[in-house]
């Protein structure tokens, strides 16, 4: 009895949550007021046959502008006419100019061609889980829905938790129950999750239908890069309406000029950036070739089928998202860096992630490296990227190539090769050793960096809104990669092999006054290119020295040699555990700390000999704690509607009885 009743309580909890969806929805005579009924009949109607090697038909010369049910309506109707034109011919494009008589004489074979498309566009549909029901939602939709699931009563809160997993398809993030309860009773928490949610379920919504490509829409959806363009535009607004106070003026009431910074005047511009990326690129440059190491640019490409739309050769698409694709790459690139860790080798260089045109990340790395430890690399990496080797040589593209290909890792041991059949035959691993006697190694990866910083929100925001439809425009590719990268959310690049320079160099800068250790001030020197206090104005001629900045910081990781030249110092972060809203413990940091390794033996018992041997092991010694961050500050609009906080619900406290 208790069984069957907790039963209908959890249908009538996901009753509740799809009414209170789809009543939002029906306020409005849009597209996706059609959608629910559609939805619903297609996956009743499909076989729930899994198949992930699905081959999805293209809906051709339609922007994704038209919204998400109008292209479901295309998908239908071509399919339709697809399996209408294998039964009849070209005699019919749908299923209305079907005479009446033949349609009772093949109402089994209709019904079938019926059954069969509602397969197809299911497979499309379902296969994202529950969200894909709610992917044609707006941004101003999903606040609304937002608000409505925080206040949503449900008298079990496991159950609520629950259904609130299966409709974001992963774990509500918490350490206890008690706040995983509080976040699915916050709108702030359901409108951040909703919104990552539908915007990854409508793009690969559109994976599936062949929409983006090369030939299409590259890298992201119009619809996606449109909502791009309009949440820059309302973050731009939302900084030059915003101001820092301090928490303790704020609290007494007290306003003057020292106590209130303007946002836009903190905030790094995409120059700002440019220029602190380029700074140390150049110093690690500068420290490989002093310690005589090599260069090369390596380029790794995923198997095809992660691949949604090549442009050339076979569709072997396993259905999977760019995102999906990018964690088995970040998996695999760290057991190479653990394996040649292992056997005494660093690794130090940039990493960017670029979009191909149907979405599938590849990646471009600058690697410096001991020369003599070059094959070891080779070997480690194509343990875990096992298709074609291009290793290519240091001449100009104007002159003829010597470059050769490794049909596989068996073949590069043995030192088997053949030479390119063509100058631009594809491999998934190349290696591009750069001559310095010929080019600088930063000019070859700047041209990546440049690729991977996005412009200024202005220009980032003009975007080709005409009506159509037709292609996209190729000049704006860096918005387009820039929507691609905010919404699977990837990082546009990083810096590895190095200390943890670039966030202790703003730390350094940040800071008005010279630290009283010697090491430190030092650092505090170079960060901000001179000893004068204060804030660093922009345009102030104080160059900072970023060479020598990561030189007293340990310099590159691949300068060392096993475990010889370690660094003397370290810097790491100080810390202060905290709260948040939801009750789970944080860590804030606050400032740095000093590090000192040193070596000592100790005695370490022999258990075979039963007698005591010294063994040298390391020790930490924390030299000085520095706190960087002294005041506490708070976001203050000086326009209230653009600073509107999301209602927590009422019931968030509510315990079970």
């Amino acid at each position: 009895m208790q069984r069957s009743q907790r039963h209908g309580e959890k249908c009538e909890l996901a009753l509740t949550i799809d009414n209170c969806i789809w009543f939002l929805l029906s306020v409005k005579s849009r597209p996706s007021d059609r959608m629910k009924p559609q939805l619903n009949k297609l996956t009743a109607d499909a076989c729930t046959e899994q198949r992930s090697n699905a081959k999805f038909e293209k809906v051709q010369s339609r922007s994704t502008r038209i919204g998400v049910a109008e292209m479901l309506h295309l998908y239908e109707s071509e399919q339709t006419r697809k399996l209408l034109t294998e039964r009849y011919g070209s005699a019919y494009e749908t299923e209305n100019e079907i005479l009446k008589s033949i349609r009772r004489q093949d109402e089994d074979e209709l019904n079938a061609i019926r059954r069969e498309v509602a397969r197809r566009v299911a497979m499309i549909t379902s296969a994202e889980g529950k969200i894909a029901n709610y992917i044609d939602l707006s941004r101003h939709e999903i606040k609304q829905l937002a608000v409505s699931l925080a206040e949503l009563y449900v008298g079990n809160r496991d159950e609520k938790i629950s259904e609130a997993q299966n409709l974001l398809g992963h774990n509500i993030p918490g350490s206890t129950r008690e706040s995983q309860y509080a976040r699915v009773c916050d709108a702030s928490f359901w409108r951040r999750s909703l919104t990552v949610a539908v915007e990854r379920g409508r793009e690969q919504f559109f994976l599936r239908l062949g929409k983006l490509g090369l030939s299409d829409e590259r890298y992201a959806s119009d619809l996606g890069v449109d909502a791009r363009e309009q949440q820059l535009r309302m973050q731009q607004r939302w900084i030059e309406n915003t101001v820092l106070r301090k928490k303790n003026d704020a609290e007494m009431g007290r306003n003057s000029a020292k106590s209130e910074i303007r946002l836009a005047d903190v905030v790094k511009t995409p120059k700002q950036k440019f220029a602190k990326l380029y700074s140390f690129i150049k110093a690690m440059e500068k420290l490989a070739q002093k310690s005589k190491l090599h260069s090369a640019m390596l380029t790794i490409t995923l198997e095809p089928e992660w691949h949604p739309n090549p442009q050339y050769g076979k569709n072997t698409w396993n259905g999977k998202s760019p995102r999906a694709a990018h964690k088995s790459f970040c998996t695999r690139w760290q057991a190479v860096l653990r394996d040649l860790h292992r056997i005494g080798i660093r690794l130090s260089g940039f990493r960017a992630t670029e979009p191909h045109g149907d979405g599938c990340p590849h990646y471009h790395t600058w690697l410096i490296y001991r020369p003599e430890h070059e094959k070891k690399i080779l070997l480690t990496i194509m343990r875990y990227f096992q298709l074609k080797l291009k290793v290519r040589s240091p001449v100009d593209d104007k002159e003829a190539t010597n470059d050769i290909i490794y049909e596989n890792r068996n073949d590069f041991i043995v030192g088997k090769w053949r030479a390119c059949t063509k100058e631009d035959e594809e491999s998934q691993v190349e290696l591009s050793r750069i001559d310095p006697a010929r080019s600088k190694a930063a000019s070859y990866v700047m041209k990546y960096v440049m690729g991977t910083l996005p412009k200024s929100l202005k220009d980032l925001a003009q975007v080709d809104n005409k009506k159509n439809a037709g292609q996209s425009k190729k000049s704006d590719g860096m918005a387009r990669v820039d929507t691609y990268r905010a919404i699977w959310g990837m990082n546009q690049g990083r810096l590895f092999g190095v200390a943890k320079c670039l966030s202790v160099w703003d730390q350094f800068r940040r800071m008005q006054k010279p630290p009283a250790h010697w090491f430190l001030r030092k650092l505090w020197v170079m960060a901000r290119g001179g000893t004068a206090e204060g804030r660093v104005a922009a345009g102030c001629g104080q160059r900072a020295d970023a060479y020598h900045f990561l030189q007293m910081l340990g310099g590159l990781d691949a300068a060392r040699n096993g475990k010889r030249n370690t660094k003397r110092y370290v810097i790491s972060r100080l810390v202060e555990t905290g709260v948040n809203k939801y009750g789970d413990k944080i860590e804030k940091t606050i400032g740095l700390r000093l590090l000192k390794k040193k070596n000592r033996k100790v005695e370490k018992l022999n258990i075979s000999a039963k007698t005591n041997k010294k063994v040298s092991t390391s020790f930490v010694e924390v030299l000085v704690t520095l706190r960087t961050k002294l005041d506490e500050w708070a976001f203050e609009t000086k326009i209230q509607s653009l600073f509107k906080k999301f209602p927590s619900s009422t019931r968030a406290a509510a315990q079970d009885t």
